[in-house]
């Protein structure tokens, strides 16, 4: 999973920028994650809890995004792509590319720790 972390030049903001395959995780970190602290740690204990065997699957869904970690990886969706949203009119493609609203990607529990704590690093959560 390729990714940089930025800061916007005019407002400042974190921003993520994510490959192509895993293009749903930026949005996702900064939409759902943010600099909020408390939902790190959700997402850490989580992590810990499936990895000890304390739970097989965790579910948990935010205002546009819902991440499942389960043994072995953790996969992030749009809610959007879970409700059953109508696919974009034609019209509204660029250069033939289709903007997939079914968003969702997946990766590794290993890849997804060192994400979250990389973020908390470049935000200045006390996490890091």
């Amino acid at each position: 999973m390729e990714y940089e972390f930025i800061h916007d030049a005019i407002t400042g903001e974190a921003k993520a920028r994510f490959s192509l395959e895993h293009e749903v995780v930026g949005p996702w970190i900064e939409v759902e994650l943010g600099h909020d602290s408390a939902k790190l740690t959700q997402l850490l204990t989580a992590i810990s809890n499936v990895e000890k065997g304390k739970q097989n699957e965790v579910v948990i869904t935010g205002h546009e995004y819902s991440v499942a970690i389960s043994q072995g990886d953790v996969e992030i969706h749009s809610n959007a792509s879970l409700n059953g949203a109508e696919p974009l009119p034609e019209m509204l493609t660029v250069d033939h590319i289709h903007y997939d609203q079914n968003e969702s990607a997946a990766c590794g529990l290993d890849d997804f720790r060192t994400l979250l704590l990389s973020w908390a690093r470049f935000t200045g959560n006390p996490h890091s």
